[in-house]
């Protein structure tokens, strides 16, 4: 994914700490991905057909009334077994 922006998106571990840097300005470099300000433009999109998905909230999905896949625990940092994984990221 951080090879289709102008400023890539990386990844770094030291002493099993990953550290993940996304630049302030998102700039794609070619037309696979589609990046909006505001969900509703997003929402436009998908339910025209020019998006195959979006990443949002679930609670908007939900209310947008779309279909979600829900992350597994292991990932969504929404699981507070999972916490000391979670700290290994930043």
């Amino acid at each position: 994914m951080g090879s289709h922006f102008s400023m890539p998106i990386t990844a770094n571990t030291l002493n099993g700490l990953t550290t993940v840097s996304v630049p302030e300005l998102l700039e794609p470099i070619d037309s696979h991905l589609v990046l909006r300000n505001a969900d509703m433009e997003l929402l436009a999109l998908l339910q025209s057909g020019n998006v195959d998905y979006t990443l949002d909230y679930k609670s908007v999905v939900m209310q947008d009334g779309l279909n979600y896949l829900e992350l597994p625990a292991g990932i969504n940092l929404g699981d507070i077994s999972n916490a000391p994984a979670y700290q290994k990221e930043r």
